[in-house]
């Protein structure tokens, strides 16, 4: 059941919001969480983090981008739109 607000269903955005706090609160201690590569290179240029370690986070950021792209497809496969 999704939540009705003006017409409009407001599920999707009150789960992105609660999946970015999330992973805000999950990752703070270990990243600062950033967790877009971009944002990790601007920290290396103003030198708040180290070369090695923006590219490891620019690497991890990016795989998870594809396992999440990769458990979307997997949860909506075969599943029709209209």
């Amino acid at each position: 059941m999704d939540i009705i607000v003006g017409g409009f269903g407001a599920g999707v955005p009150i789960a992105w919001g609660l999946c970015l706090i999330f992973t805000v609160q999950l990752g703070h201690r270990i990243s600062g969480s950033h967790v877009n590569p971009a944002v990790s290179i601007m920290f290396c240029i103003f030198k708040e983090i180290s070369i090695i370690r923006c590219i490891l986070y620019s690497i991890v950021q990016t795989a998870g981008s594809f396992v999440g792209a990769g458990m979307t497809y997997l949860v909506y496969y075969g599943k029709t739109f209209v």
